[in-house]
């Protein structure tokens, strides 16, 4: 059986523990058995155990013991049924690049553009990200224009 024991009383070290399922009465001590398990969490002396979680699967939290995990939304389109949250699903409808010349010393850089829409055709929008000058735009993005 294990005991995990901090600070152990002398009347323990003399005549032993006195148990009360899974908690000494005198020292505090706490045993591996005789637990009262409510969900994940005893109840006499609060020690967890990751089993019969009460899982709040939108924010991803045990509402007894705290312990997080993934969120788990249930999205029905772009919204979860359970608690309301929104989350476009960008889908990319046209890429492209653009050098852009920057001066005579450093010359120019890429911007990658990607078009998006959600699909719930209620978002659309267009992405940038700055590519480095080195090796040029990525040769499976077409260069639409450039600028001198």
């Amino acid at each position: 059986m294990g005991i995990k024991q901090e600070n152990m009383g002398l009347k323990c070290d003399f005549f032993g523990h006195k148990w009360n399922h899974c908690k000494c009465e005198r020292c505090g001590a706490i045993s591996d058995v005789g637990h009262n398990w409510e969900g994940c969490k005893c109840s006499r002396c609060d020690k967890v155990r990751d089993k019969q979680h009460n899982w709040d699967l939108c924010k991803g939290k045990c509402s007894r013991c705290g312990k997080l995990q993934k969120e788990q939304h249930e999205f029905d389109g772009c919204k979860c049924s359970r608690c309301g949250k929104v989350e476009h699903n960008k889908i990319i409808i046209d890429r492209w690049s653009e050098f852009i010349w920057d001066s005579y010393e450093y010359g120019g850089h890429y911007d990658l553009y990607d078009q998006y829409k959600c699909s719930c055709d209620k978002v659309r929008g267009i992405d940038v990200q700055r590519l480095t000058r080195l090796g040029g735009p990525p040769s499976e993005y077409p260069c639409r224009g450039k600028r001198e």
